[in-house]
């Protein structure tokens, strides 16, 4: 059968034969209102991802990423109450049942913060336009 020739990773997301797709659970950290929209408008029209949450400073990041759990975390670096390196320093530090994916969406080009970012977690660092 062709079923047992399919990877065990990629079994335990079948049932009966047949593959489920889980949608990608995201969340938006930034304080520029008009850029969460804008990202927020344009993933929500997409299938397979579905925004869980919008953060508007670090602290409330920090709260809304142990909440919702997402798979994924856009996170913008220069926000009020904890910056982005600090959000990815506060998660290194708490218990969390999945650890997301975090995509840094910045202005910053310094080599050192990006470096900082990535060594705090970021598993992309990604300059705005």
């Amino acid at each position: 059968s062709l079923y047992k020739k399919v990877p065990r990773q990629i079994k335990k997301y079948m049932i009966w034969g047949s593959l489920i797709t889980k949608k990608i659970s995201l969340l938006i950290a930034d304080d520029n209102k008009e850029s969460v929209k804008e990202i927020s408008e344009f993933l929500r029209s997409r299938d397979d991802i579905s925004v869980c949450a919008e953060a508007y400073d670090g602290k409330e990041a920090v709260d809304l990423i142990q909440e919702t759990q997402p798979d994924v975390v856009i996170l913008d670096l220069i926000m009020p109450k904890l910056d982005g390196l600090q959000v990815l320093k506060h998660l290194q530090n708490i218990h969390l049942e999945k650890r997301p994916s975090i995509i840094v969406l910045s202005v910053w080009a310094s080599e050192q913060i990006i470096m900082d970012a990535l060594n705090y977690g970021a598993a992309h660092y990604l300059l705005k336009p």
